[in-house]
């Protein structure tokens, strides 16, 4: 083989290598560069996906919430305009007097009011309070519905009329259970 040809060949075989020496780089650099690179833009990505999610999840959390809060205080409002105002645990002896009053101004005899023991829910206290006496049917129906008109805060839970045919004169008997629902406690 002449000089010439082995050169060339040398040349060729140089060439060759620096090649795949290049090919050898830039696969090292894809693999050890751009390949971690590239995921960890994906990972990134992704994460930035979930946090969007998260926000948007948050902002709709946080406009319920403020819905929530406008619903209650708009229902704060309206409960404290309301003419329905209940009393507190301390009026029990008013309220008493003024059911007695009122019952003895629609003719009936009263032998007995007395309340029960008291027990407090989330919003107001209730009162259990047993009531019995004589009257004439009339007499006591129109107590029942003067009650019902000017004390909102009682309701009526039971009720028993009886009347002995042979005592005429001396009206019916009644016994009325009640309960007074009075405003809770303030802590």
């Amino acid at each position: 083989m002449p000089a010439s040809q082995t050169s060339m060949f040398n040349k060729r075989q140089i060439d060759l290598m620096g090649l795949l020496v290049c090919l050898a780089v830039t696969a090292m650099v894809a693999y050890f560069g751009f390949l971690p690179a590239h995921n960890q833009r994906k990972a990134m990505i992704a994460e930035k996906e979930v946090l969007r999610r998260q926000r948007d999840k948050s902002t709709q959390a946080a406009l319920h919430l403020s819905d929530i809060r406008r619903r209650f205080h708009d229902l704060h409002r309206k409960a404290a305009s309301h003419p329905l105002q209940l009393k507190p645990l301390s009026y029990l002896n008013q309220r008493l007097s003024d059911i007695t009053a009122m019952a003895i101004s629609d003719g009936l005899e009263i032998d007995k009011i007395e309340p029960g023991n008291s027990y407090a829910g989330d919003f107001y206290v209730t009162v259990p309070l047993r009531m019995s006496g004589r009257g004439d049917f009339q007499s006591t129906v129109d107590f029942l519905h003067r009650l019902h008109l000017s004390v909102p805060d009682i309701a009526i839970l039971a009720l028993n009329l009886s009347a002995s045919p042979r005592s005429a004169t001396t009206g019916s008997a009644f016994h009325f259970d009640l309960v007074w629902h009075a405003a809770p406690q303030s802590e």
